[in-house]
């Protein structure tokens, strides 16, 4: 049976039971400053105890606070410690006449957000698009996470496409995505415990080189900021084209280089699959043999002899590299050409440029002058043409007289057949007919090689010109008498503006019906000119 001292000894170290309750936080993330409180009461009422201190331990992370005359104590740590499910404990060592008492309960140190962003390949052709990727996820088991929300500047030469191609949703969260902007966000979602969400943008590259691409950090309410995300694209330029006749001006019948030069502007990326198609226009041809010279990056070269085609298809230029090769093509028919190609293309880098060049096809022409025709004491000259047979036929040789004012006085059509010789007499054939009825004494001859019209050839309103024939012609000289020289007419070209000009002539000159004008006209001839 226990003493009266001993009844009283009791009293003195502690005989009045109390309850700790804790009352704070059970919750927060790294960084954050949370409040631990706990109320100190007398057991089995609610009544508090004041002035007794109480201590308070998260993990590692402890405080203390001292209870107000309602039994509440409190005080705050900044949580430092890695996400993941602690304890928080409060105790009360006991004072005077107070027992000791202590709790604990549960407590999470929440992760934040998580977020990882990708492009759809590492390259996209210069303004092509391409998808960024996020992906956004909540690490914590047993917590959600509300208000996650991150922004993504896009690096200059990157905006959004248009339209965006939005693709995915986030947690109930607001994805701004503005056309032709350079930002991409997302505010306001909430994913649960373990949960994640993903959600694509379309992006297009408009200025050709590398980009990295970093968002800001991710945040939410629970779990504070999470790291940044960051991806790299490379914005690849398309080839560039450049072409050039080696030539400005041919004559039917002759060939020139044609050149093109293709360059990969790119400083990091090689390009493959490069080609272009280029149609020759009609008054060109590939030449037999087209000549080729030179390459492009291991790539098929296409120019068949006689065709109106070049090509190239699947070639490869490194990073900074260029190629050049050139073929050979032909004039068939006069004219001013602009020859372009089609846009040069690549599997990296898209379409790039098309590439434009020049040349005027010229008509052949041979050319002469003659003196003293039709003068007294003075021997007749001729003009010779022959026909090599270099095109396999018989050939026109389309005969046009210019006076001494470069008016057109006579014109005519003569058949040479391979290998044969049409000898003309000056005062006879060529200037005995003249238009205006006024004798010519002096002038010039022009000669076009034309193809026949059914194997004849009728005076000249409409020419194919040709090359082929050659011609010569004497020369009567004064000097105290009349002396003959004998020299070879003069090759040039003629434009095809020019030789419309020619036709139209002749024509109007046919068109008479007087007979005046028409050269070689004599039934000498008749077999063989203007038939």
């Amino acid at each position: 049976m226990s003493s009266i001292g001993d009844f009283f000894q009791s009293f003195v170290v502690g005989s009045t039971k109390t309850t700790l309750t804790y009352t704070g936080a059970t919750a927060g993330h790294d960084g954050e400053s949370v409040t631990l409180s706990a109320v100190l009461t007398l057991s089995g009422t609610p009544a508090g105890i004041g002035g007794q201190t109480i201590s308070f331990s998260v993990g590692t992370q402890n405080c203390s606070g001292v209870t107000n005359s309602a039994g509440l104590a409190f005080c705050s740590i900044t949580l430092t410690q890695v996400p993941g499910v602690y304890t928080v404990a409060a105790k009360f060592a006991g004072s005077g006449n107070y027992q000791a008492s202590n709790t604990s309960t549960g407590f999470t140190i929440v992760a934040p957000p998580t977020i990882a962003k990708s492009f759809s390949g590492p390259t996209v052709p210069l303004n092509h698009s391409t998808g960024l990727t996020f992906t956004i996820g909540n690490p914590n088991g047993t917590v959600g996470l509300s208000g996650i929300g991150f922004a993504d500047t896009l690096p200059a030469g990157l905006v959004v496409s248009t339209p965006n191609g939005l693709v995915g949703s986030c947690g109930g969260g607001v994805i701004v995505a503005a056309a032709g902007s350079s930002s991409i966000s997302l505010s306001g979602a909430a994913l649960g415990a373990s949960a994640n969400c993903v959600f694509t943008v379309n992006v297009t590259g408009k200025v050709a080189g590398p980009k990295t691409n970093t968002t800001s950090v991710i945040t939410s309410i629970q779990g504070g900021n999470g790291e940044t995300a960051s991806a790299s694209i490379t914005v690849v330029a398309p080839p560039v084209i450049s072409k050039a006749f080696a030539a400005s001006r041919i004559v039917i019948g002759d060939s020139t280089a044609l050149s093109f030069t293709i360059v990969n502007p790119n400083t990091t990326v090689a390009l493959t699959s490069v080609g272009f198609t280029d149609s020759l226009p009609a008054g060109l041809v590939v030449a037999t043999p087209n000549g080729l010279a030179g390459s492009c990056g291991g790539g098929t070269i296409t120019a068949t002899a006689g065709s109106n085609s070049i090509s190239l298809s699947g070639a490869t230029l490194a990073a900074s590299s260029s190629c050049t090769f050139a073929v050979n093509v032909t004039g068939t028919i006069a004219g001013t050409y602009i020859n372009t190609t089609s846009a040069v293309n690549s599997l990296d880098g898209g379409s790039g440029n098309k590439a434009s060049a020049t040349i005027t096809v010229l008509a052949p022409e041979l050319t002469s002058y003659f003196s003293n025709a039709n003068t007294a004491g003075a021997p007749d000259e001729t003009v010779q043409v022959t026909n090599p047979g270099l095109s396999g036929g018989k050939l026109c040789a389309d005969i046009f007289v210019f006076d001494a004012n470069q008016e057109l006085a006579e014109c005519c059509s003569c058949v040479v057949s391979p290998d044969g010789l049409l000898t003309l007499s000056m005062d006879t054939d060529l200037t005995g007919n003249p238009l205006t009825g006024t004798t010519l004494t002096t002038g010039v001859i022009q000669i076009i090689p034309a193809a026949t019209t059914g194997k004849l050839c009728p005076v000249p309103t409409a020419m194919t010109p040709v090359q082929s024939l050659r011609a010569w012609s004497t020369h009567i000289q004064e000097d105290g008498g009349f002396t003959l020289t004998e020299s070879k007419f003069t090759s040039t070209g003629i434009s095809a503006a020019d030789l419309s000009s020619l036709q139209a002539q002749c024509s109007f000159i046919g068109s008479g019906g007087s007979g005046k004008g028409i050269c070689a006209d004599s039934a000498a001839l008749a077999s063989v000119c203007n038939n």
